[in-house]
C-alpha cells in the first residue's frame, strides 16, 4: 500500500494538523515521557500512519494493549496496512468521541494516553470536554502527554485538571514542537 503524504491529507483533510510526521527525536522524547514497562493500555489520539505506534509498540510489554483512534481515512488505513501487531487496535473514529469509543471496547482505565491531534482546531468547549474524558479513564499515576504541538495553547486547560505539567522543547523536528505532559496525581489542597 502506497503510504498516505501529509501534505496531501492536510490539503484534503480539513481536521489534519500536520503537515510533516514526528520526527525520531520527536518520537524518542515522547517515549521518554511515558513508562512503557509499565502500560497495560495506551490509547493515541490521532496516530496518522502510525509513526510514533511503532516505536512504542517496541517498548510496551507484550501483554499490553494499544489502541489508536484515527479520523482519517487514508492514515488508518496505511496503520492498519503497515502495522500488524496484535497489541494493536486501529480504531475509525474522532477522538471527541473517545469515552464512547473506549466504553464501547469495554476499556474502562488507561495507563497512558497520547495525542497528536490539533487542539487549535477545537472549540474551548470540546478541548474541556476531551481532557475530561482524558482525566476519567486514566488511571491513577497515568500519563497523558500532548506531543507535535506548535504552540502552549493547552498548558492552561491541562493546568486545571492536572497538579502538574511538564513542558518539553524538542527543536529536532520539522518542525520544531512542544510536549506537554501530565501524570494523573490528587490535588494538594492549599
Amino acid at each position: 500500500m502506497k503510504k498516505p503524504g501529509y501534505l496531501r491529507q492536510y490539503i484534503g483533510d480539513k481536521d489534519v494538523g500536520a503537515l510533516h510526521p514526528s520526527s525520531h527525536f520527536l518520537v524518542r522524547r515522547l517515549i521518554r515521557c511515558l513508562r512503557p514497562g509499565s502500560i497495560g493500555t495506551l490509547v493515541e489520539f490521532g496516530p496518522g500512519p502510525g509513526v510514533s505506534t511503532r516505536p512504542i509498540l517496541e517498548v510496551i510489554p507484550e501483554s499490553a494493549r494499544y489502541v489508536a483512534i484515527e479520523k482519517n481515512p487514508a492514515f488508518l488505513a496505511a496503520l492498519r496496512s503497515e502495522i500488524t501487531d496484535p497489541r494493536l487496535l486501529a480504531v475509525e473514529g474522532d477522538a471527541r468521541s473517545a469515552g464512547d469509543i473506549l466504553s464501547g471496547l469495554g476499556i474502562v482505565t488507561a495507563d497512558a494516553v497520547i495525542a497528536s491531534i490539533p487542539f487549535s482546531f477545537l472549540s474551548r468547549d470540546e478541548r474541556g470536554a476531551m481532557l475530561d474524558t482524558v482525566y476519567s479513564i486514566l488511571a491513577d499515576d497515568g500519563d497523558f502527554v500532548i506531543f507535535h504541538q506548535f504552540s502552549l495553547m493547552m498548558r492552561s486547560e491541562l493546568k486545571e485538571r492536572f497538579a502538574g505539567v511538564r513542558v518539553h522543547f524538542e527543536p529536532r523536528n520539522v518542525f520544531p514542537c512542544f510536549l506537554l505532559h501530565c501524570r494523573k496525581q490528587p490535588r494538594r489542597e492549599v
